[in-house]
């Protein structure tokens, strides 16, 4: 299988809780999730690796974002594991228009 942005927002939609978009949406708010390009690098013969950085928004409420993290930490690994190999997760704060929402971004490859 072939691992595009589609592939990968359909599988955040699995998760119950998030919708995944192939292209980050114009509104950002809890339960979004995209993927962007990180680098594409070469590897052995012809064949080329992708690296992605997959962003998941949660609550704008700290307490409730710790709680959906400790969930999704495990969940969205878990739904991705068919187009993507997670390499990491990195909890992060991100100021939208609606005010501060608390998410995670995982670093994860594909061929």
């Amino acid at each position: 299988m072939i691992t595009t942005r589609q592939t990968i927002a359909d599988a955040l939609t699995t998760v119950d809780g998030l919708t995944g978009y192939a292209k980050r949406p114009d509104v950002l708010g809890e339960g979004v999730g995209y993927a962007l390009v990180q680098q594409v690098d070469r590897g052995p013969g012809q064949a080329f690796q992708t690296t992605w950085r997959v962003f998941v928004l949660l609550s704008g409420d700290e307490y409730a974002a710790l709680d959906q993290l400790d969930d999704f930490a495990v969940k969205v690994p878990a739904a991705l594991h068919e187009v993507l190999f997670v390499d990491s997760i990195t909890p992060y704060a991100i100021t939208t228009d609606a005010g501060e929402f608390f998410g995670f971004q995982l670093i994860a490859r594909s061929e």
